[in-house]
């Protein structure tokens, strides 16, 4: 499977709270919201 990359930001809302995962080598990591704030502006424009 593929899959390409969002051109924005995709959170998981669960329970009315707003998570972000991301790929780290074959799995997957949830950030904390510092680090997603930092990802964010890292990775997004």
């Amino acid at each position: 499977m593929r899959v390409l990359r969002s051109p924005t930001p995709v959170y998981v809302n669960e329970a009315n709270d707003d998570f972000f995962y991301i790929r780290d080598g074959n799995g997957t990591r949830q950030l904390n919201r510092a680090d997603t704030v930092r990802y964010v502006s890292e990775h997004f424009d």
